[in-house]
């Protein structure tokens, strides 16, 4: 999802990050000033692993990303 978000939602669904000693790996990364406006990304029962991996990360939001978590309780 670079220069703008195009998938909406994300469920039951396992996200293993791995990376080498010499570069990052990213299980969701928004890169800065490209996720803004009405753009909304859904995760639904999603686990994002990054224990196996010294340089992952989960989700990264850079600079400039607009950002607003909520909790939806069926």
């Amino acid at each position: 999802m670079s220069r703008g978000q195009t998938v909406t939602e994300v469920q039951e669904t396992q996200i293993d990050v791995t990376g080498g000693s010499s570069s990052s790996a990213y299980g969701i990364y928004a890169l800065g000033g490209n996720w803004q406006g009405s753009e909304t990304l859904e995760l639904r029962n999603v686990r994002i692993n990054t224990a196996s991996s010294s340089q992952g990360v989960g989700v990264l939001l850079e600079a400039d990303t607009s950002v607003a978590l909520f909790s939806v309780t069926q």
